[in-house]
């Protein structure tokens, strides 16, 4: 008796050679196409779609270094993560339309509103598109100086071969907008920046319409599909709504429009100095400026003898010294007065390296920003522990310092208020950014920890990313575990896709829960034993509740990323054995043009 175990073919075409018969048979009129297909119509179809649909339905930022290898490894990267991971884009692209639509409808208010306006172009999705996704770049090469730069924007600055040059945020181009300087872009230097090919689209529509067409078909005619099949099904969808979202955007920009001089590098000199020098804000003071030769010098911090410097011997600048524009280096270290070990430290005999950019970017802030009574607003703030990170001091209304007047830093003046919104969306130049806004180690200040306070600030400035990460995150599951009752070639690949489904269905939901349980037992843990362990000294409360969330962030990060990988190589792996009537095709499907 055969073994029915063994799969074997449904069917047997034997073809007449040999002896001229297929010479001398005359065939009927008419012959319909076969409705039967093969592991390899199956695998081709599939694979195309996949490949078109990632490929094409991809619109990418433009990137800061267009080097041939470098743009093909950025696309390379972004075709293997939306592969494993096709919500990824579905979120970028649905965000940026986002950014879009409001940066329109700002600009658009700002230049109704505003008579005097001078915009001749168009403001348009494609427009901001345009400007979201990196297309206009600012010169700003003689305004960044390198040694005072903060240490971590070194990187965006230091390998530039050419020019140097940022990139403007939403928020910036609106802000400019509003000091009515506009980026004039026309839609002819937008299109010949795109490279959209229509007929490519055309024919990725073409096969996407007749993978929806077949799979619409086989569960009409109650024909099974096959894993890889379904997971096709998913990455259509997802690309659907990629053009939908992207309809506007323009494609493979590798080269952006480049803006020099003039009213621009006078208004964003002071965000420049803002985001890139945020650490000389402990060090610099704004005085009132020398207006005549007898003027004698401000004090300084606790009474320290300040001088007036005319020129700067070796373009150096030595805590003391002020220039005629009242811009004085008062110290490297804000809080030395303030450190229990300040009589154990060493003094502190710190300078800057002048250059002609630090010069020229002082003379455009200071040209443009009247700042006045600096004296004054400085006395509401005060620099404390608690208010240093990396980006800033806190900007609220705190006990004035136990000197009169105050120093005046740069911190304390509300032109240089610190960021409190740190993903790149809210920063004034995002350099560094890949297409995707959110940097969760700026989200923390540059440092990922595990306080209330940490957490409490990304659920509070990004909510909707993880909902939104949950939902598209469980919606994929879900679309795959419709083949729950499905037939697998053994029980273990049933039992490990089932598992694998439903832990990426449920996986973010689980997680952002358990965070957030575990985070509120930190805090109450903290308020309740603080008084004995001091609340000033948190790391007894890092180390209690971090180690174990980060022991569980790390399971949870392996277990995830083992089942999507466990789905898409399933996927494929599983043709080697499949019911037979996944082989059956209505011949008219295989009719339509395809690929």
């Amino acid at each position: 008796m055969a073994n029915v175990s063994i799969p074997r073919a449904p069917w047997n075409i034997t073809f007449l050679h040999g002896n001229a018969t297929s010479d001398e048979i005359i065939a009927l009129p008419w012959v319909n196409s076969p409705n039967v297909r093969g592991t390899m119509d199956i695998l081709q179809s599939c694979i195309l779609t996949l490949l078109a649909c990632i490929y094409t339905a991809l619109h990418l930022d433009v990137p800061k270094r267009t080097s041939s290898w470098r743009v093909l490894i950025t696309k390379l990267k972004w075709i293997a993560m939306t592969l494993f991971v096709p919500e990824l884009p579905v979120f970028m692209a649905a965000d940026q339309l986002h950014q879009a639509w409001k940066l329109r409808q700002e600009l658009r208010e700002l230049a109704r509103r505003d008579e005097s306006s001078n915009v001749d172009f168009e403001i348009d999705l494609r427009y901001c598109f345009f400007m979201i996704m990196g297309g206009v770049r600012v010169d700003v090469h003689d305004i960044i100086s390198m040694p005072d730069l903060n240490e971590e924007a070194i990187p965006h600055f230091k390998d530039d071969r050419g020019r140097r040059s940022v990139r403007p945020s939403p928020e910036t181009v609106s802000w400019l907008a509003k000091q009515n300087v506009w980026i004039d872009v026309s839609q002819k230097n937008i299109d010949d920046k795109s490279k959209a090919d229509i007929f490519q689209k055309i024919l990725v529509v073409i096969q996407v319409l007749w993978m929806l067409t077949q799979c619409i078909a086989r569960s009409v005619y109650d024909l099974p599909l096959t894993l890889l099949e379904i997971h096709t099904m998913v990455h259509v969808a997802c690309a659907i709504f990629l053009y939908i979202c992207w309809f506007r955007k323009p494609l493979n920009v590798y080269e952006p429009v480049i803006y020099e001089g003039g009213p621009l590098i006078r208004e964003i000199a002071l965000k420049i100095e803002h985001q890139f020098y945020s650490q000389m804000k402990y060090k610099l003071a704004l005085f009132p400026p020398r207006t005549h030769p007898h003027q004698a010098p401000p004090r300084g911090p606790h009474g320290m003898k300040m001088r007036w410097v005319d020129t700067l011997e070796d373009s150096i600048m030595h805590v003391g010294d002020v220039l005629p524009s009242g811009l004085a280096l008062c110290c490297t270290d804000p809080l030395e007065h303030h450190r229990e070990d300040r009589e154990s430290a060493e003094p502190d005999y710190g300078e800057i390296v002048i250059t002609e950019q630090f010069l020229h970017r002082w003379d455009c802030i200071l040209k443009r920003y009247a700042f006045e009574d600096c004296e004054r607003m400085s006395r509401e703030k005060i620099i404390t522990p608690y208010g240093i990170d990396l980006l800033g001091v806190d900007p609220r209304p705190t006990p004035c310092m136990d000197e009169d007047p105050p120093t005046p830093y740069l911190a304390l003046l509300d032109e240089f208020t610190p960021f409190r919104k740190t993903t790149f969306k809210n920063i004034p130049f995002p350099e560094g950014k890949d297409n995707f806004d959110i940097n969760f180690l700026d989200i923390l200040g540059g440092k990922v920890t595990f306080l209330p306070a940490d957490f409490f600030r990304i659920t509070w400035q990004i909510p909707e990313l993880m909902a939104l990460a949950a939902a598209l995150s469980g919606m994929y599951g879900g679309v795959h575990l419709t083949a729950w009752n499905w037939t697998f070639p053994t029980y273990a690949e049933e039992l490990l896709w089932k598992v694998s489904c439903l832990c990426v269905a449920a996986a973010l939901p689980v997680f952002f829960c358990a965070t957030f349980v575990l985070i509120s037992i930190g805090g109450i843990l903290m308020i309740l034993m603080g008084p004995w362990f001091g609340f000033r000294d948190a790391d007894w409360a890092s180390r209690l509740v971090g180690e174990p969330l980060r022991a569980y962030s790390a399971c949870v990060v392996v277990i995830y990323v083992l089942c999507r990988i466990f789905i898409v190589v399933e996927a494929f792996v599983a043709l080697r054995q499949v019911p037979v009537g996944v082989y059956i095709s209505p011949a008219w499907v295989q009719m339509v043009p395809h690929f």
